[in-house]
């Protein structure tokens, strides 16, 4: 059963990111962020970590790791916060070892913390075996609708109760260019629409538009 909900994220759940702490991050590769991505689409990031405090993150498209340094700062910015571990993946197709860069953000923003990106590619090679479960999944990879719908359905059995998945830049306004995210998300859905399994799943507005998409059992 698959049912559409406005209750897994809310603007009011947003966690404001100060932008110096990724702006120490962006600016030496020439990325500049306008102020509204800090009180909005990192803010819902940051929020979707706090309300959820993920043991474990996974994430397909990392580039420079910007999204992975703010779920783990916002889950590290709680009281007794959990031991977060994040995994993410890139074929550096973007960006030709952004790999690299990202593990040098991680490495000096959070040192203590388990946080890894690794060059592969979701399309040709499937997930990096043996990599547990997660908590929280973002999946920012081929911007295909195929293969957006590919990345879901891998990650889809490593999410765990209780846990969501994001999926970046699924408009669903028809004449926006990122519709087809969208529309790979509802084939997801009718394939499980008839299933024991019970999906909750949210559309919230931001920069880039998100769906949310809930393990509830």
């Amino acid at each position: 059963m698959v049912n559409e909900v406005t209750t897994i994220f809310s603007n009011e759940d947003r966690f404001p990111i100060n932008r110096e702490f990724i702006d120490q991050y962006a600016l030496p590769v020439g990325d500049i962020y306008g102020d509204e991505l800090f009180t909005g689409y990192f803010a819902d990031y940051a929020g979707m970590a706090r309300k959820y405090r993920p043991k474990r993150i996974f994430e397909i498209g990392v580039r420079y790791g910007y999204t992975g340094l703010v779920f783990v700062h916002a889950v590290k910015r709680l009281r007794g916060a959990p031991n977060v571990e994040y995994l993410g993946i890139d074929d550096e197709s973007y960006h030709g070892g952004s790999n690299a860069r990202a593990n040098l953000n991680f490495s000096q923003a959070f040192p203590t913390a388990e946080m890894k990106a690794m060059t592969w590619n979701s399309i040709t090679m499937g997930l990096p075996p043996e990599i547990g479960t997660f908590d929280l999944i973002h999946i920012d990879g081929n911007h295909e609708a195929r293969w957006a719908l590919h990345d879901l359905k891998q990650c889809w059995p490593l999410l765990n109760l209780g846990g969501v998945i994001m999926m970046d830049d699924a408009s669903r306004v028809a004449d926006d260019p990122a519709f087809h995210i969208f529309g790979a998300v509802q084939m997801f859905f009718a394939e499980r629409e008839h299933t024991p399994e019970l999906i909750e799943w949210q559309y919230h507005e931001n920069q880039r538009n998100h769906v949310y998409i809930r393990k509830c059992g």
